[in-house]
């Protein structure tokens, strides 16, 4: 497992890129999700729809194994391994957030099906992921 040390002494357990010029995430080594960067599109998941300069928790107290981050969107996979995303706002044009709605969340929202999930991927306006053991 790999550690990285911010400047503040903060410990990140896993860095994940986002699309240039868009949002970070990074896993903790307790596995909350932090974001920073671009926000306008609601991919930050901290409720509102704003740009924040500094990393800042994803809200709703979920701890995740994988994240990814595109220009509109980002996506989780719990410790559980069901898959969350949230962002697409003002709209979910294309799904992305696979709520089965084309309504965007600021916050994260359940991917719907109750798959298991072992890999994920953010697309500039999809979502990919890997199936666990449920097949």
């Amino acid at each position: 497992m790999s550690m990285f040390v911010g400047t503040a002494g903060e410990t990140w357990w896993r860095l994940m890129p986002g699309s240039v010029g868009t949002t970070c995430i990074v896993l903790d080594i307790n596995k909350t999700a932090w974001t920073w960067g671009r926000g306008d599109y609601g991919a930050l998941g901290i409720e509102y729809v704003i740009n924040r300069g500094s990393p800042v928790p994803v809200f709703g107290g979920h701890t995740f194994v994988r994240v990814a981050s595109s220009v509109y969107h980002s996506i989780g996979i719990r410790t559980d391994g069901t898959a969350w995303a949230w962002g697409g706002y003002p709209t979910n044009n294309w799904g992305q957030l696979g709520n089965n709605t084309l309504d965007p969340s600021t916050t994260p929202i359940s991917v719907v099906g109750g798959h298991s999930f072992v890999r994920v991927a953010a697309g500039y306006a999809h979502s990919i992921a890997i199936r666990g053991s449920d097949g």
